[in-house]
């Protein structure tokens, strides 16, 4: 995988916009911190769209921050590209940390909820459950941003990689479990123009033989995205299964704590707006899910 790298957000148009003093009297000031909130998402869902450089950079970021939803990730990364773990400011007190003075906090959305109608409980709806009713901003710091106050304060610890002490070998071996888990059989073997490809009418995933180990784990991977994801598919246009496939091998190798320089997403611009963008992302996000927990616990993942 390609080193991470702190998106150029000058050049990505990331910055947040600035609004006239007659706009923020115009409107209350919450609606302004959303507004502004969603434009810097949608001009992120563009850069990266555009960029396969920020692209790549955003996926590796989300393998190692998964405690937030995509788009929310998103933000975080624009705004900090350097975050390790965040959270608000009374979270950091209870926990024994206190944010910095004069630090900038990091605005995230979070869902107003409201109660289910009578027509949505007779529908069917939990009456306890509550309904996203829109969007809010927040504000939440890095754990870089605060300092520890307490002697049993929070201390911040690195996920560890996942991979095994084998290396590539050993995790290929728990990609091929995975795989059997759902029905496929992985094989290796001589191909012809490609590194590998998955047959929907057997379940078969095949790999050149001649591949690395770690290129076999990302092929491997690759191919058991579409095998989770797409199999039955016959709506998602071919180009759109590529790049889920791709992204989700992406995250979830980089989560698994292998570096493979293969991974090399589409080039997307041209794509569309910005909802088909961040509907591909969200896609990504859910495969990649999928393929962590086949791999870390095939057997009940398969259930």
């Amino acid at each position: 995988m390609t080193k991470n790298h702190a998106p150029n957000q000058l050049a990505l148009g990331l910055t947040t916009p600035v609004l006239s003093a007659a706009q923020r009297d115009a409107r209350p000031d919450r609606q302004v911190r959303l507004d502004a909130a969603k434009a810097v998402l949608a001009r992120g869902l563009a850069g990266v769209r555009d960029d396969p450089a920020a692209l790549r950079a955003y996926l590796a970021f989300r393998a190692r921050f998964h405690n937030y939803s995509p788009r929310n990730t998103l933000l975080i990364w624009m705004q900090r590209p350097t975050a390790r773990h965040c959270a608000g400011f009374k979270t950091w007190t209870r926990h024994g940390r206190r944010v910095r003075k004069g630090e900038r906090g990091i605005t995230v959305l979070a869902p107003i909820l409201r109660r289910p109608t009578e027509g949505e409980v007779a529908a069917g709806h939990d009456p306890d459950d509550r309904v996203p009713a829109g969007f809010r901003t927040t504000t939440t710091f890095d754990y870089e941003q605060t300092e520890a106050v307490t002697d049993d304060a929070l201390v911040y610890t690195p996920p560890i990689p996942r991979l095994d002490a084998d290396g590539p070998d050993g995790l290929l071996a728990r990609l091929e479990a995975a795989a059997e888990q759902i029905g496929c059989s992985a094989h290796y073997t001589s191909l012809g123009y490609a590194d590998g490809w998955y047959r929907e009418a057997d379940r078969t995933v095949c790999v050149r033989a001649s591949l690395s180990g770690a290129d076999r784990c990302a092929v491997l991977c690759h191919e058991l995205a579409h095998a989770v994801a797409h199999t039955g598919d016959r709506e998602t246009p071919r180009a759109s299964k590529e790049v889920q496939a791709e992204g989700a091998a992406y995250v979830a190798l980089a989560a698994l704590g292998l570096d493979t320089a293969r991974a090399s997403l589409p080039y997307l611009k041209g794509w569309g707006d910005d909802e088909r963008m961040a509907a591909e992302l969200d896609a990504i996000d859910r495969i990649a899910g999928r393929l962590l927990a086949l791999v870390d616990a095939p057997t009940e993942a398969a259930r």
